[in-house]
């Protein structure tokens, strides 16, 4: 049997986390960055607990102003320690509720520009696979351009 994962991005202040926990089989939980904090976090988190929905981190480039969705110039260091942080948030807070975290979805400029610049999205998932292991992080965009992805190592 063919299924498909319906997936939403929440956390967001968009208003509608609620309704949609009804309807899709995972949430990418804004960490903080482009939107979110650790009160919207854990409400989500509990309500994909409660509904038995599937939970990753999203994060994205910090810029609450833009939501996000400018590429910003900053020191690759310093973008990478701002994405740890963000999924250590949503991690730590799924922790502590319960939820286990699947995978991580990058967010809007983030996201295109790990998909269009292969030496950025190699220095961005090599970092989010330091965390752990586990952690599925690779788009299909990514897939698609640069190849499958590479096993993960084991924990």
């Amino acid at each position: 049997m063919t299924t498909i994962d319906l997936n939403a991005d929440l956390g967001e202040g968009v208003g509608t986390d609620d309704d949609l926990l009804d309807i899709v089989s995972s949430a990418s939980i804004a960490g903080g960055g482009h939107a979110g904090d650790a009160a919207t976090i854990r409400h989500v988190l509990k309500k994909c607990k409660a509904r038995g929905v599937r939970a990753g981190a999203h994060p994205g480039y910090v810029d609450r102003a833009r939501f996000g969705r400018f590429r910003l110039v900053v020191p690759l260091d310093t973008l990478l320690s701002q994405v740890r942080d963000q999924i250590f948030l949503v991690r730590y807070i799924a922790e502590e509720v319960g939820v286990p975290l699947s995978y991580v979805k990058l967010h809007g400029a983030l996201a295109n520009q790990t998909a269009e610049e292969l030496a950025f999205a190699v220095a961005i998932f090599a970092s989010i696979q330091a965390m752990d292991a586990r952690s599925p992080s690779l788009p299909s965009t990514i897939a698609n351009r640069f190849g499958p992805p590479m096993p993960l190592a084991p924990r």
